[in-house]
């Protein structure tokens, strides 16, 4: 086992309590050598002065969620402002009870647990980079679902198509799902990721029609009950949702409650199932959510969150693309 990788299971894997019986200067090199930061001198000055803050926000969130674990994560050196403004994309324009067009699921009855990535329905966890596009990671992966559970096999898809294509939302600055869902439909649809690959940034926009591997034709709202919420991602696949994702910015493992995660919806990401398990102190019903960090973040790039309590939003902002 290299160097790199024995610190990176320490700064991950350690709770915020444990770390409090490790110096702070310590903390900071285990972070910096984890996470291949390099600083100037006056930036690191600034930026351990941001760590240590944010050290203390993480033990805050901490007290509030004992059921997950918060601490030391590759966004530790950033202020929650620079993390809101860099990772934190969705845009909402319609205001929810404007909304209509909505899914009825037709099922009565619910199993216990579900799970699409199980059933092969996702792709493997992405990454989108220092660039507000979760949005657009959040549609894609919502048609990629769609698109297998239609037409077989399971396709990665262009992001990149829409950061630099849909002139309705705004790039890495954010956008919406549903808009995103409505200009693939009025534009031809959407280019695999292998013909269209991610890049980040915003580009001149490089798509034409032969491009499209899958033709969208619209989009559904899902109802904000967490019960229908769920009768929906059965019957269709797994659904786009916005989150309220500021305290996301510490969040290690387990089952994050719905307190401190208030506010306005701030970011899209994937919900793929549900089920019932362990979380760091007791067991609790949860939502299992894909998010856009990479794997490194989270559990493995996922965040479950408790279900029955509306926990960050998630119900707030429920939709998914219609396919040919």
């Amino acid at each position: 086992m290299s160097r790199l990788t024995l610190l990176l299971i320490i700064v991950t894997c350690l709770s915020i309590s444990v770390l409090a019986n490790i110096t702070t200067e310590t903390q900071w090199r285990y972070f910096k050598l984890t996470y291949r930061k390099l600083y100037s001198k006056v930036e690191d000055r600034y930026r351990f002065a941001v760590f240590q803050r944010n050290l203390l926000l993480a033990q805050k969130y901490q007290a509030a969620n004992p059921n997950a674990k918060f601490g030391v994560t590759q966004f530790s050196d950033l202020t929650p402002a620079e993390f809101k403004a860099r990772y934190l994309g969705l845009r909402i324009r319609t205001n929810t009870s404007e909304k209509s067009n909505y899914y009825k699921p037709k099922i009565t009855d619910i199993p216990a647990a579900w799970d699409w990535k199980e059933k092969g329905a996702v792709t493997s966890v992405k990454n989108q980079g220092n660039c507000g596009s979760c949005w657009a990671f959040s549609a894609i992966q919502n048609i990629e679902g769609l698109n297998f559970l239609k037409n077989r096999p399971l396709v990665d898809l262009s992001e990149q198509q829409l950061v630099d294509c849909d002139q309705i939302d705004q790039g890495c600055n954010g956008g919406e799902m549903q808009i995103a869902f409505q200009w693939l439909a009025d534009h031809g649809g959407v280019a695999s990721q292998e013909d269209y690959p991610y890049k980040g940034y915003g580009q001149t926009c490089k798509f034409s029609a032969s491009m499209a591997k899958v033709q969208v034709t619209g989009y559904l709202n899902i109802s904000t009950d967490e019960t229908e919420i769920a009768k929906s991602l059965i019957e269709i696949g797994p659904l786009s949702i916005g989150v309220v994702a500021d305290p996301w910015q510490f969040y290690i493992e387990g089952i994050m409650g719905p307190t401190l995660c208030d506010g306005e919806l701030d970011h899209g990401v994937l919900l793929v199932g549900y089920g019932h398990g362990k979380g760091i102190i007791s067991e609790a019903d949860f939502w299992l959510i894909k998010n856009s960090w990479g794997g490194g973040w989270g559990e493995y790039g996922y965040i479950r969150l408790e279900r029955g309590y509306n926990a960050c939003g998630m119900n707030k902002d429920v939709s998914t693309a219609t396919i040919a």
